[in-house]
């Protein structure tokens, strides 16, 4: 029985719409309610409100507006909304299955009991393993632990590209001072002068000028860092300078010119540095000021002897893009499976920096870098010649670090005492002034004529040294007992050993008995003895 009144109908078994049609119920308005698609579709409505519960088995509901649920809503298939769906209450999942497929979802409060897990990676995950624990996995590995005290645990690393602070910092492995492989990179220590216009060791500790093919001066000096600058602010008072006064000979292939620093074998294979692999790096920073803007190169150099079998050299062009402007430089530097290093004193790795290379040792084809065989015709690409052929050209370096890892760290500041005692493992040079002593012990000959100086060595000497610097002028030096007497020659190399030197001081018939006690002392203030060891 059909039983129809103004707002029901009752007693209806069947409504049949035409094939392809769905059936659209309307309000007393006209205003769409219901839209009925098929029994396995959905069912669109423009709200929805529920009291108590709902449950659609097989069918979908299809919600274009907001549904509100102060009840529950037990859901087998699928429930799909264009608008929003706002839970006042808990969303609460039986643990039997997961919820996926969420793509923005904005909550308040997520609460699970232990695991977040990545769909397309199952063994990548967040987990709350205990009360007050946090930790985050990848390949089913603990990478990022966070305990209940607070304390956080890393894996293997912490790699950071920005700046890490923090109030406090102790590390349980690794180094924070003893960074830098280059020895004086500051320009600090000048034991051999203040100024040369000759080529080698000469004025700064550790580093030394090669002019090859140059027909005017070129000078190297130690100068200051001018206040205000950002390398003063940063620390650096001293720089490393070279005066050009123009070369004329211009563009001759074998021409060059540039300063360097040779380290030692067991100090690179020591360093840390996985000099095999190439994802293991040095990194190369430094200030440098030039009066002509240009591209200058650095080189590495592996092995004592370039020809040798097993040498290899890496270049990389630089840029000074204003000129008399301090411009801090990084680069970093791979290893390479076929770098070899010994484990002993000899020259293993050579910093250098080339304001000027020839067409002999260049090619336009060159590799910039990239670690490669040594070829001498072969070294770095093809240079800009301007700097070389400029009239009181110049250029200044400081601030010179080599250290291991990819990312350059501030400038490690050592003290001057410090880094002297570094720089007299291979240069050691004492003055003594007019009537000062220098230091040792003299003793008198057999020959009535001599005086044997024997001087200890601050540091252990990188090895032996073979002979001695001193002015070239006798009358510098002097010899004490109980009077005083001028040498009649300049002082000589005796023998040395990594720990002390001997030297003789010669006056003609000084009269002292064999073995007496005796002092050496400078005759001028030019007066020095100097000893090297330099790789």
């Amino acid at each position: 029985m059909t039983v129809v009144r103004p707002n029901s109908i009752a007693g209806i078994n069947s409504i049949t719409v035409q094939t392809g049609q769905a059936l659209n119920i309307h309000d007393a308005d006209g205003n769409l309610i219901r839209n009925i698609v098929s029994n396995t579709g959905f069912s669109t409505v423009s709200g929805l409100s529920v009291g108590s519960a709902v449950t659609a088995k097989d069918y979908g509901v299809h919600i274009t507006g907001v549904s509100t649920c102060t009840g529950n809503i037990n859901v087998t298939g699928t429930i799909t909304s264009a608008g929003n769906i706002n839970a006042n209450g808990n969303i609460v999942g039986d643990n039997s299955t997961d919820i996926s497929g969420i793509n923005d979802a904005t909550v308040s409060m997520l609460s699970i009991s232990d695991t977040i897990t990545h769909t397309g990676d199952t063994d990548t995950k967040i987990r709350f393993p205990s009360s007050d624990t946090f930790t985050v996995e990848t390949a089913s590995q603990e990478r990022f632990l966070i305990r209940a005290d607070g304390r956080v645990s890393i894996a293997s690393s912490l790699n950071v590209t920005g700046v890490c602070t923090a109030a406090a910092f102790i590390p349980s492995m690794g180094q924070l001072s003893h960074r830098n492989l280059i020895i004086n990179g500051a320009m600090a220590v000048n034991q051999y002068g203040t100024s040369s216009t000759s080529s080698g060791f000469k004025v700064i500790d550790r580093w030394s000028m090669t002019a090859e093919g140059a027909n005017t001066t070129l000078t190297q000096s130690q100068v200051d860092v001018a206040s205000g600058t950002a390398p003063y602010q940063l620390g650096f008072r001293k720089a490393f300078k070279i005066l050009n006064a123009g070369q004329s000979n211009s563009n001759v292939g074998g021409d060059t010119l540039r300063i360097e620093q040779h380290i030692e074998d067991q100090i690179i294979a020591q360093s840390g540095w996985d000099y095999k692999s190439s994802s293991s790096y040095l990194t190369l920073s430094f200030w440098v000021k030039s009066s002509v803007a240009q591209a200058f190169v650095i080189l590495l150099q592996t092995r004592s002897d370039l020809g040798a079998s097993g040498a290899y050299t890496y270049s990389q062009n630089f840029t000074i893009g204003s000129t008399d402007t301090w411009t801090k430089i990084t680069t970093k530097i791979p290893g390479s499976s076929s770098l070899t290093l010994d484990n002993d004193a000899t020259r293993g790795l050579s910093v250098a920096f080339y304001m000027y290379m020839g067409g002999d040792d260049t090619s336009g084809s060159h590799t910039d870098g990239a670690w490669q065989a040594y070829n001498n015709s072969d070294l770095a690409l093809s240079q800009t010649i301007t700097w070389w052929t400029t009239s009181n050209s110049t250029v200044e370096y400081t601030g010179v670090q080599l250290e291991v890892g990819e990312y350059a760290t501030p400038f490690e500041h050592r003290g001057y005492d410090n880094e002297l005692l570094r720089c007299q493992r291979y240069y050691y040079k004492t003055l003594a002034n007019n009537n000062i002593f220098f230091p040792g012990m003299g003793m008198a000959d057999v020959d009535g004529n001599t005086v044997i100086l024997n001087t200890p060595f601050p540091v252990r000497m990188r090895n032996a040294p073979s002979a001695l610097e001193q002015t070239g002028t006798a009358s510098d030096y002097k010899i004490r007992r109980s009077t005083t007497a001028t040498c009649s020659s300049v002082p000589t190399f005796g023998h040395a050993s990594l720990d002390q030197v001997a030297t003789n001081f010669i006056s003609a018939s000084h009269g002292w008995g064999d073995g007496s006690a005796v002092r050496c002392m400078g005759g001028t203030t030019d007066a020095y003895l100097g000893w090297s060891a330099e790789l």
